[in-house]
């Protein structure tokens, strides 16, 4: 490349610009030169520029307990948050809502930034059953993707609880789901006698 100190810049006015539809840029030079004016129509041409990556929101997986939960027991879980938008996207999310039942629900983490394309990240989930025996609930824990509000996943939420039919009977219940083995080898059993 040429020196640009030994240059002469010279100034030129640009007059009667616009866009045509045909993505074209149409502008008129006047150059000034000695005692001439010279006039020149230029036209450049241009593209859109590509839209901007968009992110979008999966949850995959459910907090669903196939035994019947003590009543006022701790129940967990997890699920995962996925990016499966465009390349060099970015999720920001976060759970919106869970459902109404049980209490002292926690979510870790609770929320995201800056999720990339295929990058995904695992969300621990504990709450309180309800309290109350032979409750059969279910719901939705709701996550949304912060920056599109109709971009939202569900991740569904059951949870079944005992009826109260005395120590012995809770007891029972309890082993069956600390030695589910143990129950299905005495169901074989009593099958054979039967």
């Amino acid at each position: 490349m040429g020196d640009n100190k030994n240059k002469v810049w010279k100034r030129y006015t640009v007059f009667n610009d616009y866009i045509s539809t045909s993505n074209e840029l149409k502008f008129r030079i006047l150059c000034p030169i000695l005692d001439l004016v010279l006039v020149d129509d230029v036209s450049v041409k241009y593209t859109e520029p590509a839209p901007p990556p968009e992110s979008e929101l999966e949850v995959e997986g459910s907090i669903v307990n196939p035994h019947l939960v003590p009543p006022g027991s701790k129940v967990t879980g997890s699920f995962k948050v996925k990016n499966i938008g465009d390349l060099g996207s970015m999720l920001d999310w976060e759970v919106k809502s869970c459902p109404n039942f049980g209490s002292e629900w926690s979510f870790d983490p609770s929320s995201g930034e800056d999720l990339l394309k295929n990058e995904f990240v695992i969300v621990d989930v504990s709450f309180r059953a309800p309290g109350s025996p032979y409750v059969n609930e279910h719901g939705d824990i709701i996550v949304v993707n912060k920056d599109d509000s109709s971009d939202v996943g569900k991740v569904g939420v059951a949870v079944n609880t005992p009826r109260n039919r005395g120590l012995f009977f809770n007891l029972v219940e309890l082993l069956k789901v600390r030695f589910p083995l143990l129950f299905d080898f005495l169901n074989v059993l009593k099958q054979g006698v039967d």
